[in-house]
């Protein structure tokens, strides 16, 4: 069997959604939940994958009462102890090229996607770069690439010449995800190369600050994205959803305790009604940009 774990209440795959663990769960029957799919927080597919035999009587409803304000973090180490799975597989991926990379202990690195997975080669080159030769440093956030050279990577995109002059260079797919590798060689993916705010000429991955900011009891739901400054080329905006009152002044003190470096803190708070989302639940950044957004 398969079990769908609600990601904030978004479409998942499986058919379900966040809601629909509001109502009572049956307890688990089956002897082996073979996996759990959900789409991570930064936009691309993530599946986490495991065999286990459930400890006898474990509500379903434990397994999935993921509220917004949690982070990857917690959420991999919740599931860890609810399931107790022989084996705990992080697979990170795209439909160019199927399954990149494999993290066979995902619990024990949460948040890493492991190494490159079979008949599969891949690096993290510098931002702005098309030379898959210009690798960026160990713990340095650039754009993840893939080799094309796999039976499992596609030849291109149809009758797109524009998309295969921006993704396909010397022999490599530039998959528009940002991440960086750790010292210990593990990949770890954090966002979008089109998301990424440049303000006083440094990158700012959206997806840290977000993090940070979904802790705050307050916050409901959070998306930054950056908006046009004369100063700074780009200026660092937070648009919050909030489950209760709460003012900018309380954000960024939150920020400020945290370990967010100073330049990633938000300039700006904006309180509006939803966030803008796609049908599958992805946050539409554009829209926040263009003023395409009510506030409160």
């Amino acid at each position: 069997g398969h079990v769908c774990v609600p990601c904030q209440g978004r479409a998942c795959r499986g058919g379900l959604r966040g809601d629909a663990f509001a109502q009572p769960c049956e307890r688990f029957e089956q002897p082996f939940v073979q996996a759990v799919f959900f789409e991570d927080d930064v936009g691309f597919d993530a599946s986490y994958s495991f065999v286990f035999s459930p400890r006898p009587g474990t509500p379903a409803a434990s397994l999935a009462d993921d509220t917004q304000h949690e982070v990857k973090l917690a959420r991999l180490q919740r599931l860890q102890a609810a399931f107790e799975p022989e084996l705990f597989v992080n697979h990170y991926g795209s439909s160019e090229i199927y399954t990149f990379s494999i993290n066979q202990r995902a619990a024990e690195k949460p948040g890493s996607a492991g190494r490159a997975g079979l008949n599969t080669r891949l690096r993290v080159v510098k931002l702005a770069q098309r030379d898959p030769q210009c690798l960026a440093a160990p713990m340095e956030e650039g754009q993840i690439i893939a080799e094309l050279r796999s039976d499992e990577a596609f030849e291109g995109y149809h009758k797109r010449p524009d998309a295969d002059a921006r993704s396909l260079h010397c022999g490599w797919y530039f998959t528009g995800d940002t991440g960086y590798v750790d010292p210990d060689g593990d990949l770890f993916v954090t966002g979008r190369v089109d998301d990424m705010i440049i303000s006083g000429g440094e990158n700012i991955s959206p997806v840290d600050i977000e993090s940070v900011l979904s802790l705050h009891p307050a916050v409901d739901e959070v998306a930054v994205a950056g908006l046009q400054d004369e100063r700074w080329g780009q200026k660092v905006v937070a648009f919050v959803k909030t489950r209760q009152p709460v003012d900018p002044q309380a954000l960024d003190a939150h920020c400020r305790d945290s370990d967010l470096v100073n330049f990633k803190r938000p300039r700006d708070y904006v309180f509006v009604r939803e966030i803008p989302k796609s049908p599958v639940g992805k946050v539409l950044r554009r829209k926040l940009q263009s003023g395409e957004y009510e506030p409160v």
